[in-house]
């Protein structure tokens, strides 16, 4: 008969053999490629402590990323920062909270290639260097979202097929569908941002899976906590695919947005003016076309009347197409689709 003692002392002494025998395991694998561990451990005990490294690392994982959102987040100085800047960001909705954070974003951070280590900073010391890592983003996203009282909140830890190194980005639930909000608009379904990954940045990754972390006010703190897994698969199964009809009502919001903000009366025969070269009733007629990469695949209903300020924004920053507008009478938007890409083309006339 063993007393408690003696088994609890075992216990310990079996947890520590566990511990380096792992840790041997963990340092064959990465130095010599698992030579030893292959040739003296049988095949279902290494099964066993694969997955259990796995586990290990998952756990340190969580740790470190709930850690650092839960602590930087109940910061009464952190959170301070945050409220002022939220202020002017928050909109009617979390989806135009969201986007207008992006945007804010994009105006004002870049990312910071020189840097990989801290995971975190402060969400204050990002916004003071004005440069971060995707830790940072995703910590300043979720953190504004929630002093906007937009909760839960969540937080995909990827990992990627061809690259040791993973992301962190924010997200919000829409109708139990996932739109992720990732340092710059627009707003992605998780088809969307898969293909994104895969094929419009500089350096093509697929993603493997992702760690879904859920945040949200609890008793008057933010509380973080591991809530699901997502594979590759389940990314492609959220994917919106924009129809005709979806193109036709965003070029119909295109025109009233634009007579809105620059008080243009729309002419719809200015098209056919301009192939045609002659016209009574205007001595000039110009022609302004945009490419928007991507943007037939970004688009969602949800989000088409952020799209289109977005798009109107960035028409808004040629400072030859600002001079034409102050000249013009009429005007006349066109927007096209080919492929995944969306092309506004804008007429004046004068």
């Amino acid at each position: 008969m063993f007393s408690m003692g003696a088994i609890s002392k075992a216990m310990r002494l079996l947890s520590w053999v566990l511990v380096l025998l792992l840790l041997g395991v963990t340092l064959d694998v990465s130095l010599n490629d698992g030579a030893l561990t292959k040739k003296y451990l049988p095949r279902p005990v290494l099964d066993e402590f694969e997955g259990l490294r796995e586990r290990v690392a998952s756990r340190a994982e969580d740790y470190l990323v709930t850690e650092a959102f839960e602590r930087y987040l109940n910061d009464p100085n952190e959170l301070s920062v945050l409220r002022n800047i939220s202020v002017a960001l928050k909109g009617e909705d979390a989806v135009s909270s969201a986007w207008n954070v992006l945007t804010w974003e994009d105006e004002h951070l870049n990312y910071d290639r020189n840097r990989t280590e801290p995971m975190f900073i402060p969400p204050s010391e990002f916004i003071s260097r004005g440069r971060g890592i995707c830790g940072d983003y995703a910590l300043l996203t979720a953190g504004l979202l929630l002093v906007m009282n937009h909760s839960p909140v969540y937080v995909l830890s990827i990992e990627f097929n061809d690259s040791d190194v993973g992301h962190l980005t924010a997200a919000v639930s829409v109708n139990g569908r996932y739109l992720v909000a990732d340092q710059h608009p627009p707003l992605m379904d998780l088809g969307a941002y898969y293909r994104h990954w895969a094929l419009y940045v500089d350096d093509p990754a697929h993603i493997s899976r992702a760690t879904v972390y859920v945040l949200s006010w609890r008793g008057g703190r933010i509380v973080m906590e591991r809530y699901s897994e997502l594979s590759w698969r389940d990314f492609l199964a959220q994917d919106y695919n924009m129809s005709e009809r979806d193109l036709k009502s965003m070029s119909e919001e295109l025109v009233r947005s634009f007579e809105l903000r620059y008080n243009v009366v729309p002419d719809p025969t200015l098209p056919r003016i301009a192939d045609e070269g002659v016209s009574e009733r205007y001595h000039w007629v110009s022609l302004w076309q945009g490419i928007f990469p991507g943007y037939a695949d970004y688009y969602l209903p949800i989000t088409r009347d952020e799209m289109v300020d977005y798009m109107l924004d960035q028409m808004g920053t040629q400072s030859e197409l600002g001079k034409k507008l102050r000249e013009s009478r009429a005007f006349w938007l066109e927007l096209s689709k080919s492929g995944v890409n969306l092309t506004l083309t804008l007429y004046l006339a004068g």
